[in-house]
């Protein structure tokens, strides 16, 4: 039996050993956005973002993570759900040229103080919800942790509903 059974499974034209191009991973999105701008990108709660969207949405997120002095050494802690709002911090972080630091809202609190002291986290981004922000409010101020970023799932009403945007290409 093959060590790689999953092969199989690739449809065409996808390849196992495709060359990779190296850069760094805000690339992915530039590309994303330049070669498939108006194609959706990603879909959450009825409503569609295209690559060009959540492009300029992750470069709007890098302008203010930087005016917040986020830059190379900085670490941002992501305390997010899988929402859009993961993907415009991640790549925004990432484009203002801080690392990333994800935090698990599974993470019991103990636990979230040991990894935002042991990871350095200055900025942390989170959602308006009340499973994640009591837990982040409570460690703020805990290590070099000062800025803490709330976002909302209203932020999303900006999106476009499904109907508002091209249906070619495939989504996140």
């Amino acid at each position: 039996m093959s060590e790689t059974p999953w092969i199989v499974s690739y449809p065409a034209p996808a390849r196992w050993d495709a060359p990779l191009d190296l850069g760094p991973v805000q690339a992915l999105l530039d590309d994303a956005a330049e070669r498939f701008g108006d194609r959706p990108a990603v879909e959450f709660m009825g409503k569609r973002a295209t690559y060009s969207q959540l492009h300029a949405l992750a470069n709007r997120a890098a302008k203010g993570f930087q005016q917040l002095g986020v830059g190379p050494g900085v670490h941002v802690g992501l305390y997010l759900p899988n929402t859009p709002h993961y993907l415009v911090a991640f790549f925004g972080v990432l484009k203002a040229g801080g690392t990333v630091v994800n935090y698990s809202p599974l993470d019991a609190a103990q636990v979230l103080a040991h990894k935002v002291v042991d990871s350095e986290t200055s900025v942390l981004v989170t959602l308006d919800v009340p499973t994640l922000l009591p837990q982040m409010e409570a460690l703020l101020g805990t290590g070099r942790f000062t800025t803490l970023v709330v976002g909302g799932l209203a932020d999303l009403a900006a999106f476009p509903a499904y109907a508002d945007v091209g249906t070619g290409g495939a989504v996140l």
